[in-house]
């Protein structure tokens, strides 16, 4: 999606939040304003053009780390100086790469709503499969492991075709 400033979209991002048991010691930095409960973050990055898994980046405590901040702490690394991704409110800065739906022409607003709807049809995926889906009862060392085998089943299974609408 090119914009009327001559960048490119590349990908759309998004945050996604899984819940955790209350781990020991208590961590207020873990709880999670979307699930009012504890919880860990991930940030997923999906190709425009295919709708493939671009990137993943966390574990993150929900509390401690915005979805700005994780962007910031890794996506906008690998953006080229003309690029910028499609993003929720949760990516509101001035001056970053990240541009919202009121930041768009409106002639490509409609097709921003298709972007991140389809987005969140992903983020849903990952919260089908149980482990991720209720809360993580295991070690947490070990959820970002399971995250990304998760993410790599939801990949095999976008390249397969099934249930995405494309756009």
């Amino acid at each position: 999606m090119l914009g009327d400033n001559g960048k490119a979209a590349k990908v759309t991002v998004d945050g996604t939040d899984f819940k955790t048991v209350e781990y020991q010691p208590f961590n207020p930095g873990r709880m999670s304003h979307k699930l009012r409960r504890p919880g860990l973050r991930y940030e997923v990055a999906l190709s425009i053009a295919r709708c493939y898994i671009v990137s993943i980046n966390g574990p993150f405590l929900c509390g401690e780390w915005s979805d700005l901040r994780i962007a910031r702490s890794h996506l906008h690394h690998l953006l080229g100086p003309r690029e910028y991704y499609l993003a929720d409110a949760g990516y509101r800065s001035g001056n970053g790469p990240a541009v919202q739906r009121n930041g768009l022409p409106v002639r490509r607003r409609g097709m921003f709503k298709k972007l991140m709807a389809r987005h969140e049809t992903i983020n849903r995926r990952f919260k089908e499969f149980r482990i991720l889906g209720t809360r993580f009862r295991h070690e947490e060392d070990k959820h970002g492991e399971v995250f990304r085998c998760i993410a790599v089943l939801v990949q095999i299974d976008i390249v397969r075709g099934n249930n995405i609408f494309n756009i």
